[in-house]
């Protein structure tokens, strides 16, 4: 599968929660959805109809809090751009099918449009979704450790630069190859405090040069492990963040071409993710690696970049090897500064970084997210069980479901 993969070792997701300031259920649904989904109510060893009615049981369990005080279920799995349909169709066996008993259960009881939602971070899901399903689907840009906490951003001015970039590179693909590759040549590693691992190379070992195929890891820029503390190994590399001018973020895609597998076409992402907002919540400028267009996503939701200070044309460049090579050219540009100079840039910088920061505080401005840990499991105080509140008269049974993700 190309969006995700079926693990063996399936562990029982969480129990549902009562979001009271947004007053929805939430489930969480794993990396995917559509996973989830295809885990649960598409058992091979069942017919669909015995799998239709698994579902549907499921699902009765809201109904007591849907009809009474019409409470919408959001399953979240808004940790990755998952595209719910294109995923269950790529499952094969019509998998599909799944979104209609969806659709047809709300029909039944009488529940509104928006009263079951999928989340994903996919910022296209609308038009990456066939209209029958767009309903379904919702945007939601959810992050894994994305507040790098940012104590000095009261007095940046007296930050000092060791390096010039920031540049962690973990699972390896074509364009994160590439722009390391450029690094490598032209002698701007020795300028950065890097990082390139294995992550990637499972599969496609013999795609990457040997010059990459070793493990270099951000903890070797530690003296001893007494730098390193439990939280660190969260926000790997926040002290190496302030000690360098520029964050290379190496967003999840780059590529803005469609892949077409016969009769299935998958859909073009926009998808930010904590790569992204760590510089924005660490108070330093960066060079977005991603698709064409997101530099004006982030505009659109406030943020301010840093197109005073160096071209940032690549964002409108619709070609891959087009818009790296720009990028590139960036690189390049601010290489050749000396420490003393980006120093002098940063401390123009500084309105602009205090209001990205800031910005980012006001969490319902951008994509209402609840903070949680790599588990899923520690959520804000406005989160609790949903057997806190209420539970459903006369469906035990129900109440004591374990989705698997």
């Amino acid at each position: 599968m190309t969006y995700f993969r079926i693990y063996n070792n399936i562990e029982p997701l969480i129990e549902p929660v009562y979001n009271f300031k947004y007053n929805y259920i939430r489930i969480n649904g794993g990396d995917f959805n559509s996973k989830t989904l295809f885990l649960n109510f598409f058992d091979t060893r069942f017919s669909k109809e015995e799998n239709k009615n698994k579902l549907f049981k499921y699902f009765s369990r809201f109904l007591h809090y849907q009809h009474n005080y019409g409470i919408p279920i959001k399953f979240d799995g808004a940790m990755e751009a998952d595209h719910l349909y294109n995923n269950l169709v790529e499952c094969g066996n019509n998998a599909e099918i799944i979104l209609d008993w969806i659709i047809e259960w709300k029909e039944l009881n009488n529940l509104s449009k928006d009263s079951i939602i999928f989340l994903t971070s996919d910022i296209h899901c609308k038009k990456n979704t066939p209209q029958k399903y767009v309903e379904l689907v919702e945007p939601f840009c959810k992050m894994r450790f994305w507040c790098s906490p940012c104590l000095d951003f009261k007095k940046l001015n007296e930050r000092e630069f060791e390096k010039k970039f920031y540049f962690p590179i973990a699972r390896q693909n074509e364009w994160r190859t590439k722009l390391h590759l450029f690094f490598k040549n032209n002698d701007i590693l020795k300028n950065s405090f890097w990082s390139i691992n294995g992550r990637g190379l499972e599969n496609n070992y013999e795609n990457f040069t040997e010059a990459i195929k070793e493990t270099h890891l951000l903890e070797r820029y530690y003296n001893d492990w007494s730098q390193f503390l439990e939280w660190e190994s969260k926000y790997i590399g926040h002290r190496l963040i302030k000690k360098s001018f520029c964050n290379i973020v190496m967003e999840t895609f780059f590529a803005n071409k469609k892949m077409d597998k016969g009769e299935i076409v998958f859909p073009e992402e926009r998808f930010f993710t904590e790569k992204t907002f760590r510089p924005l919540t660490s108070c330093q400028p960066f060079i977005l690696c991603s698709n064409s267009g997101n530099l004006k996503i982030l505009k659109s939701f406030g943020f301010k970049t840093f197109d005073k200070w160096w071209d940032e044309s690549y964002d409108d460049i619709e070609d891959d090897e087009e818009r790296m090579k720009s990028i590139m050219e960036v690189v390049s540009y601010i290489n050749s500064l000396s420490i003393e100079s980006l120093k002098k840039i940063y401390d123009e910088m500084i309105p602009t970084l205090i209001h990205n920061f800031e910005l980012c505080k006001n969490i319902d401005l951008i994509h209402k997210e609840f903070q949680s840990s790599v588990h899923y499991t520690i959520s804000e105080g406005y989160e609790y069980p949903l057997e806190y509140y209420d539970i459903q008269e006369g469906n035990e049974e129900g109440r004591n479901w374990n989705l698997v993700c």
